[in-house]
């Protein structure tokens, strides 16, 4: 009985443990997962450069999301991504706890995580790979190298400077963009309807490039996981991508743009009615549209 409740207790202690400071460190972002589970795309010398001359200057810490801790290049260009390891990998004391009644849950946690960094990765490889300017995608690094001699230094939300090599993170690069709905709240409070009405046909135009391709990005929060550089659309948050044989269909394609269609609808209902009237018939063409063989 005494073993029992002082297993009991480490496990409550255990749980507290890892339940305090959320916020970003390096512990937080470093993997033991292995050179062989995923391939890192390559860099072109030009692209090497260019990323050693942005990260010459320290990277700033820009926020966190349910996947990645963010953080942006001096010059406000590019955003270097990384992942949240403790989605992606099982807590490093699971395996070695000893109650049988634990086995089964162990097990269980192991296997989700295991499924939660494919998908993840995989995600980001059908951006990459298919969606790459629209992603505004730089560069891919999912497994350690030896090759890339990144240097960077970090510095956290209170101010604290981390410097690592990129080599032995996991990691993305975009280039930095504003939120999508941010930027058209700024049109509209502007009453800059025709910059409006082009970017929302883009973001329109982008879901059914998706489609077309066979892919599908399952996120349904289209305001905050696009963005805007220069004018034009990206999907800067490219975690949810995957294969869907279905998404050409014309049915499949009509559904999307309606799912769109009712996001859109309940942000411009009160800012701009006239504007959403626009739009809704924009969605009608692109829907006969894609009925179209």
């Amino acid at each position: 009985m005494r073993k029992v409740l002082c297993l009991f207790f480490l496990l409550c202690l255990l749980f507290l443990f890892s339940r305090t400071g959320r916020g970003f460190t390096i512990a937080r972002i470093a993997s033991d997962i292995s050179a062989a589970c995923d391939v890192s795309q390559p860099l072109s010398e030009k692209e090497r450069r260019e990323l050693l001359e942005a990260f010459s200057e320290p990277l700033h810490y820009l926020g966190s999301g349910t996947q990645c801790y963010a953080f942006s290049s001096t010059s406000g260009q590019y955003v270097l991504k990384f992942f949240k390891m403790k989605h992606l990998l099982p807590k490093r004391w699971l395996p070695i706890l000893p109650l049988s009644f634990w086995k089964k849950h162990r097990f269980k946690e192991i296997e989700q995580k295991q499924i939660n960094r494919e998908e993840l990765f995989t995600s980001y490889k059908i951006a990459y790979e298919h969606f790459r300017q629209e992603s505004a995608l730089v560069a891919l690094h999912l497994s350690k190298t030896c090759d890339w001699h990144l240097p960077v230094t970090l510095i956290d939300k209170r101010g604290k400077a981390h410097c690592i090599n990129l080599d032995d993170f996991e990691f993305v690069v975009q280039k930095k963009a504003e939120r999508l709905g941010d930027y058209l709240d700024t049109l509209l409070e502007k009453q800059e309807r025709k910059q409006a009405f082009a970017l929302i046909r883009s973001l329109l135009a982008q879901i059914l490039l998706q489609c077309k391709k066979g892919f599908v990005d399952n996120d349904s929060g289209i305001f905050s996981n696009y963005g805007v550089i220069h004018g034009e659309v990206v999907h800067f948050d490219s975690g949810r991508f995957k294969a869907e044989p279905e998404a050409c269909s014309a049915l499949f394609c009509k559904g999307m743009l309606e799912r769109a269609r009712q996001r859109i609808a309940v942000r411009l209902k009160e800012k701009d009615p006239e504007l959403l009237g626009e739009v809704e018939e924009l969605v009608r063409r692109m829907s006969d549209g894609c009925g179209e063989e």
